[in-house]
């Protein structure tokens, strides 16, 4: 993400991970899992009670997600650590692609998606969705 993104919406998925999920105003969406920054940042541990962690909103100005107990986080922190926890994700599509020496075009057309989506995902512009990576799995199983 070059400029900062505002944030549309946030869900809070605590079971999974204390994992929120957010849809950015480009479109971006993710799940991006807290419980290891909970764990590390002491400011952060309130967010470990259920209650506290579903409380999180999108912040005045769409600029970061807030909880209960003045704890925020930022959008450009937020994206990057979608980022980081999205790269195995690209690493699945961009090698199931090669190991099939699919074109974007032809891993567009298997995967049911734009061929623009591929090469966002591929180029880190966007995370990879995690359903993305179990389709590639998928088509892998009903085809090999």
């Amino acid at each position: 993400m070059k400029d900062p993104v505002r944030i549309k919406s946030v869900s809070p998925m605590f079971e999974d991970d204390k994992s929120v999920h957010i849809v950015w105003e480009d479109g971006t969406k993710a799940s991006v899992k807290l419980a290891d920054v909970i764990a590390r940042h002491k400011g952060m541990h309130a967010l470990s009670d259920r209650e506290v962690f579903e409380s999180v909103h999108v912040a005045d100005w769409a600029w970061a997600i807030a909880w209960q107990g003045d704890i925020d986080m930022g959008t450009e922190r937020l994206y990057e650590l979608a980022q980081d926890q999205q790269q195995g994700f690209r690493a699945t599509l961009h090698e199931w692609r090669k190991r099939h020496s699919f074109s974007y075009d032809k891993a567009a057309l298997a995967l049911g998606i734009s061929r623009r989506s591929i090469g966002l995902y591929e180029n880190g512009k966007q995370p990879v969705p995690k359903h993305i990576a179990l389709a590639c799995k998928g088509w892998e199983a009903e085809h090999d």
